[in-house]
């Protein structure tokens, strides 16, 4: 009997502490959650004349709660096999936020995960015209593992849209990727950037990608800028593009154009930035 008494206080006790997981996480995976969710943007920004090119879409959840941040959405919905339809729910909330909020000549960049055979949702161009959409793909993605990968890679480019190799440095097979792949852009992570203003090793490698790209013909954009220091060598290490904390938060709404720190600490002279299309990788 007692054994028994045992067994239910434990059930029972187990029960409780499901049920108050659930009242501490709330409603998870309906269609009420998914409405919580935003688009933050942060800016991208050409370093010659502080104009905003674009804006990369990163989803948030409800502000003070504990999906603020991607990460737990992205690992819950990974966890419970749903990883498809966040993708996907993703990509819709990122094309109607740049439609409502980014001008007309700024690129949106949107992050995708290779191994969801998920379509941009605004294939007919409702939503935002092809060639404003830059579609962001890690390096941490085994591009060159997977073929057909690489194959819907190739067919978003065909449709029109800029592809952005992110993470560059840091993840798989980076110049066999970059042939693969034939970005319009790549980004160098942030741990090459971080502290490269008194790292002479880090110069040495983040001036050897931005000739090896320029020479390519890929724009270069440089992530993780967090001080005025690093915006300085990167400038004169021949950086064009930059996106980090210092240049601009992600927020709910875009940054207006230009950005001010730019032209304030480094004195450029304003104008409109050279077209992003011009990009494309040299003919073969």
């Amino acid at each position: 009997m007692l054994v028994w008494a045992r067994i239910w206080e434990v059930l029972g006790g187990k029960r409780c502490r499901e049920d108050h997981q659930r009242t501490v996480e709330g409603p998870w995976w309906d269609m009420a959650f998914l409405k919580t969710l935003w688009m933050a943007l942060q800016p991208i920004v050409d370093l010659r004349t502080g104009q905003v090119i674009g804006h990369e879409a990163l989803v948030r959840g409800p502000v003070g709660s504990q999906w603020e941040a991607p990460g737990e959405i992205v690992r819950r919905a990974r966890r419970g096999k749903q990883g498809r339809q966040l993708e996907e729910a993703c990509k819709r909330l990122a094309l109607t936020t740049g439609r409502q909020a980014l001008g007309e000549d700024q690129l949106l960049f949107m992050n995708v995960d290779l191994r969801y055979d998920v379509w941009p949702a605004d294939a007919d161009g409702k939503e935002v015209h092809p060639d404003r959409l830059a579609i962001e793909v890690s390096e941490h993605q085994d591009v060159l593992g997977h073929p057909h990968a690489l194959e819907r890679l190739h067919r978003w480019r065909e449709a029109g849209h800029h592809i952005v190799l992110d993470d560059y440095g840091t993840g798989h097979s980076s110049l066999g990727t970059v042939l693969a792949v034939q970005p319009d852009m790549i980004k160098i992570d942030r741990y090459l950037v971080e502290g490269l203003d008194a790292d002479r090793q880090r110069r040495i490698v983040v001036r050897a990608v931005l000739n090896l790209m320029r020479d390519l013909g890929i724009r270069v954009i440089v992530e993780g800028i967090e001080t005025v220091e690093e915006l300085r060598v990167l400038c004169e290490l021949g950086a064009e593009y930059g996106q980090g904390f210092l240049l601009g938060l992600p927020a709910a709404h875009p940054m207006p154009s230009p950005c001010q720190l730019v032209v304030d600490e480094l004195g450029v002279t304003t104008g409109r930035p050279a077209g992003v299309r011009a990009a494309r990788p040299l003919p073969r």
